[in-house]
C-alpha cells in the first residue's frame, strides 16, 4: 500500500504540471493507477485526414514537451486514435479522353492518378503518432529511448455516439520497469 500511495502522488504531480499547460478545451488529463494519460483533441494537432501538425498543436506540444522534460525517469507512449469513419480518399481522375482523329491535336495525357497517404485509419493514426514523437524528439529534445509509438485507428473508441471523442492523441506517461537482474 506505501509504494501504491507513493505511485499514486507521483501520478498526482505529473497530473497537476500537465493540467498547468493544456487548456480543458483541447485536453483532458486523467490518471489510470500509476499512468497518467492526456487526451488531446485531434482538431488541434491536424488537418482532416492529415499527420502534418499545424502551428497551434506544435506550440501545445512544446508545452507539453517542457512537462515530459522535467520527467527523465518516465516513458512517453503517444497513441493515435481515428473515429469509424473510413479516411477520405482522393477523387478519381477523369477518363481518358478518346484518341485523336487523324489530322486532329493529340489527346492531352491523362491524370495521374491521385496518392492515397492513408489507406486505412490504421496508417492515418500511426502516421500521427509517429509525427508527434519526431516532434518530441526533433523540437523537444526529448530522449528517444523514452518514446514509443502506437497505432489505435478506431479500435478504441472513448465513445459509441461522439466520434469527435474518438478523434485523439493520446500521451501516456508510465514509469521506466526497474532494469532485469
Amino acid at each position: 500500500p506505501a509504494a501504491e500511495a507513493s505511485q499514486r502522488k507521483a501520478a498526482e504531480a505529473v497530473q497537476g504540471k500537465l493540467r498547468a499547460v493544456v487548456d480543458k478545451a483541447v485536453g483532458a488529463v486523467m490518471i489510470d493507477g500509476a499512468e497518467v494519460h492526456l487526451q488531446l483533441a485531434d482538431r488541434i494537432l491536424w488537418k482532416p485526414n492529415d499527420d502534418a501538425l499545424t502551428d497551434r498543436g506544435k506550440a501545445l506540444l512544446n508545452k507539453v514537451a517542457g512537462v515530459l522534460k522535467e520527467l527523465p525517469d518516465k516513458l512517453v507512449w503517444v497513441q493515435g486514435h481515428t473515429d469509424d469513419q473510413p479516411v477520405a480518399l482522393p477523387k478519381a481522375a477523369p477518363p481518358p479522353p478518346p484518341p485523336a482523329k487523324k489530322g486532329g491535336k493529340p489527346a492531352p495525357a491523362p491524370a495521374a492518378a491521385p496518392v492515397v497517404r492513408f489507406p486505412t485509419n490504421w496508417e492515418l493514426s500511426a502516421a500521427r503518432a509517429l509525427s508527434v514523437v519526431r516532434y518530441f524528439q526533433d523540437a523537444g529534445k526529448l530522449d528517444p529511448t523514452r518514446l514509443a509509438a502506437l497505432a489505435f485507428g478506431q479500435y478504441a473508441p472513448l465513445s459509441k455516439s461522439d466520434r469527435a471523442a474518438n478523434r485523439r492523441l493520446e500521451i501516456v506517461i508510465v514509469s521506466r520497469r526497474p532494469p532485469a537482474k
